[in-house]
């Protein structure tokens, strides 16, 4: 009898002095390692901060060649940084897993030597057979020994009751921390392909401040053309007033004249030029789309919306910052795009380039097409033309699709 207490015993210890050894190693490692990358992490952040309010800054003051340079500068270095905050995000999240990796291993050896001992409890209780106290106390050398005897049955008998449960919470343990390091998992995943679009976001920059130093020959005077050339083309198309979260639109136009009713994919126009060279630098289809739209004799006015929340899903080539180009898919809508092979060539909104604008907003969509120059109607509706005074005349065409929905598409042939 004593032989089998000092077994469970032993059996215990050690397995306690395995876990209690095993979880220190653990917690000394996150200490060290996790404190220094959240110090680093936390230092990035602040240096982020602080480029991004210098870069609001500069995109403030008066636009010349030696801001637009500095701008570049900054969001090169504030996209180089969050690159290096994304990398501190992913070895954090590898050191997570690594630690759960290690309570995984750990909880698995405390369940492993748990049950052992019960095994091995088991075993002896079957060896030993069904014992009750009156029988026990006839087998037993006189009523001391039947005391220790029975204290010792009920002893283990409530210890093995407590095994069992053990048990029971390390296998919920095992499977919590189990989900958890999957969960990790895909987040590493998900921060690795960020820091790939953060790379490729950064190439981009480069090129386009490389692009806008090659056109202009770091010439203050040729810069400035470039930008009254762009800021000339938004002042005779549009008024923009930010409000609400909407962007309120105003486009003076001329010479309208009704068309009549046009089917999805027939052809409205040409891509081309029109409005060149003041208010355009080379052939190309620039679209917008209007909610809450009013068409009359004299302009164009409504909310401007991302005419990629009209146009079908499509995988497409795009400029990477006027530069490089990628493959994205775009649109999210079940309007055609009206060029048969189109390439994006600036976004809606906020881009790389609208900052020569003075409201620093795209209206629309830029897009080419190197081999099918026919612009066709991305959804039936009714068909107008005009004109927009700018230099030479931008020739444009406008769909009403009713219900206050408009697209327009200007530097038709």
């Amino acid at each position: 009898m004593n032989k089998s207490i000092k077994i469970i015993f032993s059996a215990i210890l050690i397995a306690v002095i395995s876990i209690g050894f095993l979880y220190v190693k653990i917690l000394a490692q996150e200490s060290t390692t996790t404190t220094d990358i959240q110090t680093q992490y936390k230092n990035i952040k602040d240096e982020i901060e602080r480029l991004k309010k210098q870069l609001n800054s500069l995109q403030n003051q008066e636009k010349t060649l030696g801001n637009q340079i500095a701008q570049f500068n900054s969001q090169i270095e504030v996209t180089t940084l969050q690159i290096l905050e994304m990398r501190q995000e992913v070895a954090e999240l590898e050191i997570d897993i690594d630690l759960l990796q290690s309570q995984i291993d750990g909880l698995e050896i405390t369940l492993e030597k748990i049950s052992s001992v019960l095994v091995a409890r088991t075993v002896e209780t079957y060896q030993r057979g069904e014992i009750n106290p009156l029988k026990l106390l006839v087998v037993s050398n006189g009523f001391d020994e039947f005391l220790t005897q029975y204290a010792y049955i009920s002893y283990m008998q409530d210890y093995d009751k407590k095994v069992l449960l053990q048990i029971q919470s390390n296998q919920n343990n095992i499977s919590d921390k189990k989900k958890e390091l999957v969960d990790k998992k895909t987040l590493v995943e998900k921060k690795k392909k960020q820091l790939e679009s953060l790379k490729s976001t950064l190439d981009g920059q480069k090129k386009a401040k490389e692009t806008l130093l090659t056109v202009t020959r770091n010439d203050e005077t040729r810069y400035k053309k470039l930008l009254e050339a762009a800021q000339s083309k938004e002042e005779a198309l549009s008024q923009l007033i930010f409000r609400d979260g909407k962007v309120s639109y105003k486009m003076a136009i001329y010479g309208l004249t009704k068309s009549g009713s046009v089917v999805k994919g027939a052809r409205i126009g040409t891509m081309g030029n029109s409005g060149a060279p003041r208010c355009t630098t080379a052939a190309h289809l620039h679209m917008e789309v209007i909610e809450n739209g009013i068409l009359t004799s004299d302009q164009i006015a409504g909310d401007l919306i991302n005419p990629y929340s009209h146009l079908k899903s499509r995988e497409l080539s795009f400029f990477q910052d006027n530069n490089s180009i990628g493959s994205q898919t775009f649109g999210a809508g079940s309007w055609d795009w009206p060029l048969s092979n189109p390439i994006i060539t600036q976004g809606f909104g906020k881009t790389i380039w609208s900052s020569r604008y003075l409201s620093g907003f795209h209206t629309g969509i830029d897009i080419v097409d190197y081999n099918d120059r026919a612009v066709k109607a991305p959804e039936s509706g009714t068909l107008y033309y005009a004109k927009v005074a700018c230099g030479n005349a931008i020739n444009i065409a406008i769909i009403d699709y009713g219900g206050g929905t408009l697209s327009d598409f200007l530097h038709l042939e």
